[in-house]
């Protein structure tokens, strides 16, 4: 088995993350697991052997279409980051919108983060429904 996220192979000893990278077992998008060479977000299968480069459940995984609208309608609190589980992103957009509300009694400018954050959030949105965004926090598929 090699690594998902540099393809270095893996030791058999049962650990949970590269020896050479760090990543974590199963995590990452830019090699097949199975041969160890590149592999494109575009392919749900390695073009050298075949296997599977996304193993989850197309069931489990998320809709790149919800993520989109998520986006569109609340992205200055970062809920389509939650849902795809890009947590850290999601919190900053969300304290950055809260804070800024309500600390704007004490300076009117701070009602610009908002606006800030929800622009971010809208090209965010768009970017999963013109498909350019193509996985999730874990480097799954989006499924349409």
């Amino acid at each position: 088995m090699y690594c998902k996220n540099c393809g270095a192979r893996l030791a058999e000893d049962g650990s949970e993350t590269c020896m050479k990278c760090g990543a974590e077992k199963g995590k990452g998008t830019g090699f097949c697991p199975n041969c160890g060479t590149m592999a494109s977000q575009d392919h749900a299968y390695c073009g050298k052997c075949g296997a599977a480069l996304y193993l989850t459940d197309v069931s489990d995984r998320k809709s790149r279409m919800a993520a989109g609208f998520m986006a569109i309608f609340f992205g200055c609190f970062g809920v389509h980051n939650f849902y795809l589980g890009h947590t850290g992103r999601a919190v900053l957009q969300l304290a950055v919108t809260v804070l800024s509300v309500l600390s704007a009694r004490w300076a009117l400018y701070l009602l610009l983060a908002p606006v800030v954050i929800g622009a971010w959030g809208l090209l965010e949105g768009i970017l999963l429904l013109a498909g350019v965004a193509k996985v999730d926090g874990r480097g799954n598929l989006l499924r349409e």
